[in-house]
């Protein structure tokens, strides 16, 4: 009986201390890192409404430019939401890693070697170039459609 308690509170702290530190993907970060995180899940919200709208046949997006398109002429967005607001340059898409999780959006140039990316996980992270590249090359062998699609 003593076992049993000891080890459920062995469970419980493991699982409270993953919570609290998380899984270590990616760098979440307050101040300007904070704002251009919810600067870039707004670009990749707009994928995922352009994903379901009925006009779009449950198609993703096939660059960036078609994105912002739509987005725009649907009175969604402006020119300045697909422009990072860290490194002033236009947004890059990677072609679908999955047909669920759709096209990897992140910075062109980021800060200090990271870049914020959307597409990759629920929510957005920092991630390196070879992190970035390795997920579209593994959504290519997947089915999806892998590699650069617009901005470089």
């Amino acid at each position: 009986m003593v076992r049993a308690k000891w080890c459920m509170l062995c469970i419980l702290q493991a699982g409270l201390l993953v919570f609290l530190t998380g899984c270590g993907a990616g760098k979440p970060s307050g101040g300007q890192s904070g704002e251009e995180m919810n600067h870039i899940k707004k670009v990749g919200d707009l994928a995922a409404e352009y994903h379901r709208d009925p006009a779009n046949k449950m198609q993703w997006p096939k660059d960036i430019d078609t994105l912002k398109a739509w987005a725009i002429k649907k009175d969604k967005a402006t020119e300045d939401d697909f422009v990072s607001t860290r490194d002033k340059e236009p947004y890059v898409m990677l072609g679908i890693v999955s047909v669920m999780a759709g096209p990897i959006i992140h910075e062109k140039t980021g800060q200090d070697g990271r870049m914020w990316t959307v597409g990759m996980r629920p929510m957005p992270t920092e991630e390196d170039e070879k992190t970035i590249e390795e997920s579209a090359g593994r959504g290519k062998m997947m089915g999806g459609m892998g590699g650069r699609v617009s901005g470089h």
